[in-house]
């Protein structure tokens, strides 16, 4: 989409970057335990499942939660959305059970 041609440019991140392209990545082995929270309505929402799915193939100990009624950004909100609070609270507990 075009919000991604902008936010590819203004990284200005080459495309072989793993930090900034992590979807490209071909060898995940050895990454740590992780823990990835989309939006149910954000654009970044597949590119978290996708992710997920490729840290479990490599055989990542992975966990993703998606908020059903949340945007992308919703960790902003958490002080004042019970939905987002909720969400906070999910994270913080997979964290704190991987470290």
């Amino acid at each position: 989409t075009d919000d991604v041609i902008y936010y590819r440019d203004v990284l200005k991140a080459p495309m072989d970057d793993p930090f900034a392209h992590a979807l490209s990545v071909e060898d995940l082995r050895g990454l740590p335990p992780t823990y990835i929270t989309a939006a149910y309505f954000d654009p970044l929402r597949d590119d978290g499942r996708e992710f997920t799915a490729q840290l479990a193939r490599a055989g990542i100990d992975v966990q993703y939660r998606e908020e059903p009624q949340l945007i992308h950004g919703w960790l902003r909100a958490r002080h004042m959305s019970d939905a987002a609070k909720a969400g906070f609270s999910h994270l913080c507990a997979a964290i704190a059970q991987m470290v």
